[in-house]
């Protein structure tokens, strides 16, 4: 279960960071970020909830305005 937390993880990273759902900006309102992403349940299923708790930080400082999306995939479905 942990395997498939890490992969949300990633993709969840990669998308927010990389502007797959985002509006296209130019190079000067681009900036290097990293993401801290951690999911938990005790009793994962579809439909549960799950405490979220998502940072992300540049340069060491927390950056706001910062809009990320998340969903939970559970061998490519979507749950």
């Amino acid at each position: 279960m942990r395997r498939i937390f890490l992969v949300v993880a990633v993709l969840v990273s990669a998308m927010g960071l990389g502007g797959f759902a985002s509006p296209h900006v130019t190079l000067a309102d681009t900036r290097n970020v990293d993401s801290w992403i951690e999911l938990s349940t005790a009793n994962p299923a579809p439909g549960c909830p799950i405490d979220v708790s998502i940072e992300v930080r540049s340069g060491g400082a927390p950056v706001t305005g910062v809009a990320v999306e998340l969903a939970l995939h559970s061998d490519g479905n979507l749950l």
